[in-house]
């Protein structure tokens, strides 16, 4: 029933040319919502609104929390034109900071993995600093050997960037250059489909349980850990913005949180008595 409420909300946001992940993920919010209530969208009132934040706020994240915020508010507001969202404010984000690994863990991680493969997705995942979505849906068209870049089409926000190709598989990617039409995608499956970012993630949690390390590892880890990285080595943070895709410098700031290059030069004062 709820789906088929939503198509019309659906071909507003394909006319808006937003991405099919960002709309599932709007039409599951809704749907999710309106199979609790169980009313029309024409009887929704901003008390049901309230109501089913305040039940789910104590069962996901505060990030998914706020994501079915913006969701509700995107069909409610944005394309009922509904006053609800006028006087309510969003779920407060927590701020975690991201998860990063030492070089040596991500060297560990990499050495240790024989699956060439597995290997060449880990290295680009850190080398480059790729999402999964985007590793998945690399091409061998992408890959600017002359120039040593990777061209990351429709990124996040449908952008396209420009981001590094990491000399140490060059080779590797040259091989497959060479069996592989420029069209095709650099990772596929034994059916010859393009890789499921599951798998991608299954990779990444096996290669850190070789590399004996305890805490959870995921390509986004890795995608931290390159942009720390660069940042300790000196590389300027709009140069990272760039590479990471970051249309906010203030979204890139948080890896100077994170980043010990400044830190390790602070003495505590118990070391100084």
């Amino acid at each position: 029933m709820a789906n088929h409420i939503l198509v019309r909300f659906i071909q507003s946001l394909q006319a808006a040319n937003y991405s099919k992940k960002t709309i599932q993920a709007y039409v599951q919010a809704n749907m999710a919502f309106l199979c609790f209530i169980q009313k029309k969208p024409q009887q929704i009132s901003q008390a049901d609104i309230t109501l089913y934040l305040a039940h789910i706020s104590q069962r996901v994240h505060s990030n998914t929390l706020r994501a079915t915020y913006q969701a509700l508010k995107k069909y409610y507001a944005g394309y009922l034109k509904r006053p609800f969202f006028v006087h309510m404010q969003a779920p407060k984000r927590v701020k975690a900071l991201p998860g990063v690994l030492s070089k040596q863990e991500v060297l560990s991680m990499i050495t240790n993995t024989v699956n060439r493969k597995h290997h060449c997705m880990l290295s680009l995942l850190y080398g480059s600093g790729l999402r999964v979505s985007e590793l998945v849906t690399l091409k061998m068209q992408d890959i600017h050997f002359e120039r040593g870049c990777i061209l990351v089409k429709a990124g996040k926000g449908r952008k396209d960037r420009m981001t590094l190709l990491p000399r140490n598989i060059s080779n590797d990617l040259l091989a497959q250059n060479r069996i592989k039409k420029g069209i095709a995608y650099i990772f596929t499956n034994k059916k010859g489909q393009r890789m499921h970012t599951r798998t991608v993630q299954k990779v990444v949690a096996q290669a850190a349980n070789r590399a004996a390390i305890n805490t959870q590892v995921t390509p986004h880890t890795l995608r931290h850990s390159f942009a720390t990285h660069l940042l300790e080595s000196g590389v300027d943070i709009r140069y990272i913005q760039e590479l990471l895709g970051h249309t906010k410098l203030q979204t890139t700031q948080q890896y100077t949180h994170v980043s010990n290059r400044e830190l390790g030069k602070i003495k505590s004062p118990l070391d100084m008595l």
